[in-house]
């Protein structure tokens, strides 16, 4: 998750976190987490835009984009997902997703996340490189967004 420009607001943007220490959901204990009802949480589609880069991916990955393009779609309800396709072969994935661009390949990843940063009207971008598949909950995105102010950096992430 990166910021978009570095910003020096306090105000939260997503709400907190509460933590349940019992051992309900031994041993699964991310499912200890939940987020706590607030009233000045923005919907995620408002601060997130999506970037993806397949225009190097298999045969046998491309044909798993559709089903992720459908994941972040339930998942993120109206979040825009920038999509760099490739050249040759190129399906419209426009069907799969309610918000969705497709940029052509500039034949580097370089310049496609480029060509994508310069589209973004959001303030996060979530870049997901060689990602096939998709879950919010694991992605942990408002967490992203709450710890991006907290540490004053410009760019949080995971694996």
């Amino acid at each position: 998750m990166i910021a978009l420009p570095k910003r020096n607001s306090t105000r939260q943007e997503v709400c907190n976190e509460i933590y349940d220490n019992s051992d309900q959901f031994y041993p699964y204990f991310e499912e200890n987490f939940a987020m706590e009802k607030c009233t000045y949480a923005k919907p995620l589609k408002d601060l997130v835009t999506v970037l993806l880069d397949i225009s190097q991916y298999s045969a046998t990955d491309l044909k798993l984009v559709p089903g992720m393009l459908k994941t972040i779609n339930v998942e993120i309800p109206g979040v825009q997902v920038l999509l760099t396709v490739p050249k040759s072969g190129a399906d419209d994935y426009k069907p799969h997703h309610t918000n969705l661009e497709q940029l052509a390949d500039l034949e580097s990843n370089a310049k496609n996340f480029n060509a994508m940063v310069a589209k973004v009207k959001t303030p996060y971008v979530l870049v997901a490189r060689d990602v096939v598949h998709f879950q919010a909950n694991d992605t942990r995105i408002e967490r992203l967004i709450r710890e991006l102010p907290l540490l004053d950096v410009a760019a949080v992430g995971g694996a």
